[in-house]
């Protein structure tokens, strides 16, 4: 973006933007985990969520997890302790490497990842009505646009950042 852009965009909208978007981080978690569960951790939640979603007969390794919700892997290994002593997983020796630990769900951690699925589809589908169909659409749409801008800027600043360090 150019300065002659830059200009063109109003401080009034820009101000607009961050307070929506300060706004909506400060009640996201609070909200969203009251309406779809309130007895599990979000971290749990998401957890539950990709072992039922990505991969549920075949299990899925620590690694594979970390990488999907952006943490590492010691921090997966201390959610999925504290799940193994609530029944929502296992931990299995891969068939093929024993070196390699697959985690699944349990007949409770499926039941439970069903519960949550379901939950969130209720307060989505709630979120929908108040809106309606059109303003749903253009939500979606608009939501869609802002990943991408945050997904391009990120890989725009890797870039500028590998170049940096090559100069150096």
């Amino acid at each position: 973006m150019n300065n002659s852009e830059k200009e063109d965009v109003r401080k009034e909208t820009v101000d607009g933007l961050i307070e929506v978007f300060t706004r909506f981080k400060r009640q996201r978690e609070r909200e969203l985990s009251k309406h779809i569960t309130s007895r599990h951790k979000r971290s749990e939640e998401t957890l539950l969520k990709l072992l039922y979603e990505k991969s549920p007969s075949e299990g899925m390794k620590v690694s594979e997890l970390s990488a999907l919700m952006c943490v590492t892997s010691p921090f997966v290994t201390q959610l999925l302790t504290s799940m193994e002593e609530n029944g929502l997983i296992t931990r299995e020796n891969d068939k093929n490497d024993r070196r390699i630990v697959r985690v699944f769900l349990t007949e409770q951690g499926t039941q439970t990842a069903l519960d949550i699925q379901k939950s969130m589809y209720n307060w989505f589908s709630e979120l929908a009505l108040y809106l309606g169909e059109t303003d749903s659409k253009q939500l979606t749409s608009l939501m869609h646009k802002v990943y991408h801008f945050i997904e391009t800027s990120h890989e725009h600043k890797k870039e500028e950042q590998s170049n940096k360090s090559e100069k150096t």
